[in-house]
């Protein structure tokens, strides 16, 4: 009997590291390989992955207490969505800080980020100084972003941007067109009118089941 329960033990103990192990390889599993592709973005900019030293970064620093880590959790891969929408969440609830609007702001976008899951990581263009590039943006005023995406495939389905809009200084989930969707390339195009912090999500295939 008893060695039957040691058996048993083991057995459970085992599962539990494979899940762990799986659950690890599908939070870490996010695209952080993006590129910038055609002519529409000037060469004045590059795509980099949002860090610390990334100029956004101390501006969202200065705003958010919790949700500067989770940005940086997100392109660990320690972060799931569920993850980053409870700090989201906890950031309205717990922020004394921030304006009303600024917690309303959080509370939307976090619902409406439910049953949806990370596609790539946080990304920012970041403009390089010594170019001697004039930045400029489209007719309509936004700045219109080929981004090549490696984990792209038909199977993803509602894909979006969630982005912070620092002109606006609030998060803002934008849609991106069915003609703008290439699987084959692996690009979607968007349009922002900020290009400060953006992450491609799609709809999670778990919360459909």
């Amino acid at each position: 009997m008893k060695l039957r329960k040691c058996i048993t033990a083991c057995v459970v103990a085992a599962a539990v590291v494979v899940t762990s192990a799986v659950t690890a390889m599908a939070a870490g599993s996010i695209d952080k390989n993006g590129k910038v592709n055609g002519n529409q973005i000037p060469n004045g900019y590059k795509l980099e992955v949002t860090k610390e030293d990334t100029p956004v970064y101390p501006e969202i620093q200065k705003i958010y207490k919790i949700l500067p880590q989770a940005i940086a959790s997100v392109n660990k891969g320690e972060y799931k969505m569920k993850d980053f929408i409870a700090d989201m969440n906890k950031e309205a609830a717990q922020n004394t800080d921030l304006t009303e609007a600024a917690k309303e702001n959080l509370t939307q976008i976090a619902e409406k980020l439910e049953g949806t899951e990370f596609v790539t990581v946080f990304y920012s263009l970041k403009k390089e100084e010594n170019l001697g590039v004039e930045i400029k943006k489209t007719e309509d005023g936004k700045y219109k972003v080929p981004l090549t995406v490696e984990n792209l495939t038909k199977d993803l389905t509602g894909l979006k941007v969630l982005a912070y809009n620092t002109v606006k200084g609030e998060w803002e989930i934008i849609e991106i067109p069915a003609d703008a969707i290439d699987v084959e390339n692996h690009t979607v195009t968007f349009a922002l009118e900020d290009i400060s912090l953006f992450s491609i999500i799609a709809d999670d295939p778990a919360a459909a089941k």
